[in-house]
């Protein structure tokens, strides 16, 4: 069962979640950067596949059936960060935030070749985490 706030239009999994009702639009978030982030960005849903995207203030949050990740955009990268279970160390990680029982990474991705196979899995595997939640 999904909520949609009355304010600004936006989809929850959980009624009245708390948010921020300043939503904005993907584009938006590339107005006077690089074109080839917005590229970037469209190629990273493409492979993720059934994703929604939600606009918000900061970042654009990845949904599925709740947030499993988000990307800011930044001058001249993406910043992706997503949610993870399991330690994850790899050179990529640029930041790593213990939250409980899961952990918040961060990945900067400034060309096609970042959205490989390595980060869509971490990104694929947050989104199984997310859906599966109770």
């Amino acid at each position: 069962m999904t909520w949609t706030c009355p304010e600004c239009g936006r989809t929850f999994a959980r009624s009245k979640q708390s948010h921020s009702c300043d939503a904005r639009s993907v584009a938006s978030h590339f107005e006077g950067k690089d074109p080839k982030l917005a590229a970037l960005f469209n190629d990273l849903v493409q492979k993720l596949g059934e994703t929604r995207v939600d606009a918000a203030k900061t970042s654009i949050h990845l949904v599925s059936t709740h947030a499993f990740g988000g990307v800011t955009v930044r001058r001249d990268h993406l910043r992706v960060e997503f949610l993870s279970r399991r330690v994850l160390e790899s050179a990529r990680i640029v930041k790593t935030e213990p939250l409980g029982r899961r952990y918040a990474y961060h990945v900067i991705v400034r060309e096609l070749s970042d959205i490989d196979k390595e980060l869509i899995d971490w990104l694929a595997e947050a989104q199984a985490m997310q859906a599966s939640r109770k």
